[in-house]
């Protein structure tokens, strides 16, 4: 599967694209922008707005991954830049269009319907790179029981930002598999389409390493080092055994690790 189509894949499992629709079709119907509150009557503006909602979020996030996907070895804030315009030039003439298939309503023009969507993509790109990023924050991740758990919440919420909400939770070990990595945390196991050194990116500063070429674990969720001839495995609190590497075995030694023969 390729990244994209991966990209895709989690997106429309995810519920934010629906209830986004579901909340902006309703607000849009009952405010009725764009002169549509006194043109159109209300199942006709219901209709409309439904339409322009699902236009812009179907078509928009198709455009705005793909952008994104193909421009991946740009800096962030460049490539979502790039993606913001990308969706004005293909989303513009599509809902131009659209609205016109509707006589009584009042849609602006075609560079109006532009530069209209160019700033709302504009903004919402801007506000997801200061969340990725953390320069915009919206409240200290807590556990259940309201204490932070992480001692460095923004190097670790990066790469669980990534996992869908029911799979997030203490980290315990991520491990590459083709160009996929298997991430384990205490609710169990969520595959991701990344590449194991962006992730070790985004693990700087989380109290674990990388013991393998291919894996990493978090130091509390370690039980103990075993020996098996002259190779070296790390046993893991949900029973895995990992592998270590001899670049990496002063590594877990240092830990005070000690395997037994």
């Amino acid at each position: 599967m390729s990244k994209f189509a991966h990209e895709i894949k989690t997106a429309a499992r995810s519920p934010l694209p629906y209830i986004v629709w579901s909340v902006l079709s309703v607000w849009l119907t009952v405010s009725g922008p764009f002169g549509t509150h006194e043109e159109l009557p209300t199942p006709r503006r219901a209709a409309y707005w439904s339409g322009i909602v699902a236009l812009s979020v179907i078509l928009g996030s198709i455009v705005r991954l793909m952008v994104e996907v193909r421009l991946e070895r740009l800096p962030d804030l460049p490539r979502r830049l790039a993606a913001a315009a990308a969706v004005a030039l293909v989303l513009a003439p599509v809902l131009w269009a659209y609205s016109h298939s509707f006589p009584d309503a009042r849609p602006p023009t075609l560079a109006g319907f532009a530069g209209f969507i160019l700033l709302v993509a504009l903004g919402l790109q801007l506000i997801r790179w200061g969340v990725a990023h953390h320069i915009i924050r919206f409240g200290p991740i807590q556990t259940p029981r309201g204490r932070l758990r992480l001692e460095e919440p923004d190097a670790q919420t990066r790469l669980l930002q990534r996992l869908e909400p029911a799979n997030r939770g203490g980290l315990r070990r991520v491990s590459a598999r083709d160009h996929y990595l298997d991430v384990y945390t205490e609710k169990g196991r969520a595959e991701l389409l990344l590449r194991f050194s962006d992730a070790l990116a985004e693990l700087d500063g989380i109290d674990g390493a990388q013991v393998h070429r291919s894996h990493w674990v978090a130091w509390d969720a370690m039980v103990a080092a075993e020996r098996e001839g002259t190779r070296l495995f790390l046993k893991m609190i949900d029973g895995a055994r990992v592998p270590v590497s001899r670049t990496f075995q002063d590594a877990v030694v240092a830990r005070g690790f000690l395997p037994g023969d």
